[in-house]
């Protein structure tokens, strides 16, 4: 199930370059297959039973204020100068903060990126045994 046009709207109150910025990504994320979105008080998360991407608004030294910034968790550390910082969380898990400072940055890369962040979000899910939207 997807967010609410409402209620990213609501999420993105005061920041309207970013509320466009998110439904361009939204959009794009179309070709992902099945996941859910869940807006919380400081960001929204896109989840395949495991969170594997979320969207907020944080502010990251030297990042344009109406940036999106998104969040990827992958398998291995990307090696790219788009990521702003990577945190190793566990064994085999990272967590990389992207800005999203243009329409022009939701391009290929980033969308083969969130394409892995989904399927690493649904294979952790089964290898914990949780539900996800395709069972």
């Amino acid at each position: 199930m997807r967010a609410g046009r409402g209620e990213a709207a609501a999420f993105f109150r005061g920041h309207e370059t970013t509320l466009r910025l998110y439904g361009l990504l939204e959009e794009a994320m179309d070709g992902l297959g099945e996941f859910s979105v869940e807006v919380k008080k400081t960001q929204i998360s896109f989840r395949r039973g495991c969170i594997f991407a979320c969207a907020s608004l944080r502010k990251l030294p030297g990042v344009p204020g109406q940036s999106l910034i998104l969040t990827l968790m992958m398998p291995y550390r990307l090696e790219s100068p788009r990521v702003l910082q990577a945190v190793q969380t566990g064994a085999g898990r990272w967590t990389h903060h992207i800005a999203v400072a243009g329409p022009g940055e939701i391009d290929g890369e980033l969308l083969n990126w969130l394409r892995e962040a989904c399927e690493f979000g649904l294979f952790r899910s089964l290898r914990r045994g949780l539900k996800t939207d395709n069972n």
